[in-house]
């Protein structure tokens, strides 16, 4: 507030450039899908995605090493630099690729991939969509966080979740994984 930002204009932003950024990626990963799907058939595309998201759940599950890793995190001078609603859009749009930043689950490849496979734009405009709006709105839930010390609070409840999370992560990724291995087999 004493930089005439507000938490809530800050974070409208925030969603929406997260949401435009997920929505942009997919968009993207829908039309390369176009071509690729142009010589790739359903059935490959299905047991690719399948097997993609097996072995995210032995990354996930700890059983092997991620392959990809580093340390890209957004530009925290913008804080300083630019107003709540610059800076709040640019992060989100960031973060909403899933890919210019630190990668923190298989899953962000799996949500691409899966874009990708599509072959359609609308598809992969959909999935960019639920991906940067649910990898933002996650903001919301902290509203209520006022002092330091709530924020302390609230960080250590996130922190606790974190297994939970992890846990919802492998089901999600091992049910992707059966589905899309059985849709391949079947066709």
């Amino acid at each position: 507030r004493s930089r005439r930002n507000r938490w809530g204009h800050t974070v409208t932003f925030y969603i929406l450039g997260s949401t435009l950024g997920g929505m942009a990626t997919g968009a993207l990963m829908g039309l390369s899908g176009v071509v690729v799907r142009s010589v790739v058939s359903a059935q490959t595309a299905a047991l690719a995605l399948g097997a993609t998201a097996a072995v995210g759940v032995a990354v996930e599950a700890g059983w092997v090493r991620q392959p990809i890793r580093g340390h890209r995190q957004v530009n925290e001078n913008w804080l300083n630099d630019y107003r709540g609603w610059v800076y709040g859009f640019g992060f989100g749009a960031q973060l909403g690729t899933g890919l210019v930043t630190i990668v923190p689950s298989c899953a962000v490849f799996i949500a691409w991939l899966a874009a990708l496979a599509s072959g359609h734009v609308g598809t992969g405009v959909l999935i960019g969509f639920v991906f940067g709006f649910t990898r933002a709105a996650v903001l919301i839930s902290a509203a209520h966080v006022d002092t330091p010390s709530e924020l302390h609070t609230f960080h250590r409840r996130l922190v606790a979740l974190g297994v939970r999370w992890r846990q919802l992560t492998l089901v999600t990724l091992g049910v992707g994984a059966f589905c899309w291995l059985t849709v391949g087999v079947a066709l």
